[in-house]
């Protein structure tokens, strides 16, 4: 089923900009941008903003006059994380640039986990990763792909081992990561992609007869079909749940874990983020007063860490 194009202009480019081409970018990962509260904050997977912890930053957009990629830099960032460091999520305040045409998600789109039981979603249900295919970033502009595939499992507590991002972590570490069960190819770069889910609808309206001798009825039972229903934001790829990530088990490469988006809110609503917005309000300034970063045009030294 069509996504809709909006949603692909929430999708952000993270990686540090090339020096050979004015709109170039090399990714390191995918972000997108969420309003909450009335601010945007650009998301992603804790394992790619780490990369830029200790360095400069490049964010690509593209713009509104000529559909053109836009690069926004910052000398420095100020990522929040949860207070569980295995969750893989980040987040940074954002104030996107007046020439970007962008439109953050909603905080509200996110599936909670009240939104998960009355609009019970689960395995079946029909998803979306939406992010950087490393084989076609897109030499001028961003140029998402939209990944089809399906909840394999709502997880219930259960965990993937993956690559361990943490900082300090040893060389070949693994770390237990909780989450939903996306069966959906993609390759690295994808991490930090906003994962969306199609609610299911059941409809029991056509009727099934069973005929008895004579032409009687005997019995009359539901024919149960399915629509398409709205779309949500279940949370945010970490990765595929490579075989490599351990020995114990073999995995399929199309299988992935999402983070579950209440973990997104959860760090949205951290005390420091909440301190920054309380302090924003009243303030009648031309520029967001909640972006911590500071834009410059210096040169970009490549960022420490490898693409995911």
């Amino acid at each position: 089923m069509r996504l809709n194009d909006s949603y692909l202009r929430s999708i952000a480019y993270i990686g540090c900009a090339r020096h050979d081409r004015e709109t170039g970018i090399d990714t390191h990962g995918t972000g997108f941008l969420l309003v909450h509260d009335g601010h945007v904050y650009l998301v992603t997977a804790a394992h790619v903003a780490v990369d830029f912890i200790d360095g400069p930053m490049d964010v690509r957009l593209n713009k509104y006059d000529s559909g053109l990629g836009g690069i926004e830099h910052f000398d420095e960032t100020k990522w929040f994380f949860h207070d569980n460091d295995t969750v893989d999520v980040a987040v940074m305040p954002f104030s996107v640039p007046t020439w970007a045409r962008a439109e953050p998600l909603k905080s509200k789109w996110i599936a909670t986990e009240f939104k998960v039981t009355t609009k019970d979603f689960g395995a079946g249900d029909l998803a979306y990763v939406v992010g950087i295919f490393n084989k076609m970033r897109g030499e001028e502009k961003n140029e998402p792909f939209v990944h089809t595939g399906h909840i394999a499992s709502m997880g219930y507590g259960e965990s993937a081992t993956m690559s361990d991002w943490r900082p300090g972590a040893k060389t070949g570490a693994n770390v237990d990561v909780r989450g939903y069960f996306v069966q959906a190819t993609t390759l690295p770069e994808s991490s930090g992609s906003p994962v969306f889910v199609r609610r299911s609808l059941e409809n029991p309206l056509n009727l099934t007869a069973q005929l008895g001798k004579g032409g009687t009825i005997t019995s009359i039972s539901p024919l149960r079909n399915w629509s398409y229903g709205s779309l949500w934001l279940l949370g945010l790829w970490s990765g595929n749940w490579e075989s490599k990530h351990t020995s114990a088990i073999t995995v399929a490469d199309d299988m992935g874990l999402c983070i579950p988006a209440p973990r997104i809110l959860e760090v949205l609503e951290r005390k420091e983020l909440k301190a920054m917005r309380q302090a924003a309000k009243g303030k009648a300034t031309s520029e967001n007063p909640l972006r911590p970063q500071k834009v410059s045009t210096a040169k970009v030294r490549k960022a420490p860490g490898t693409a995911r």
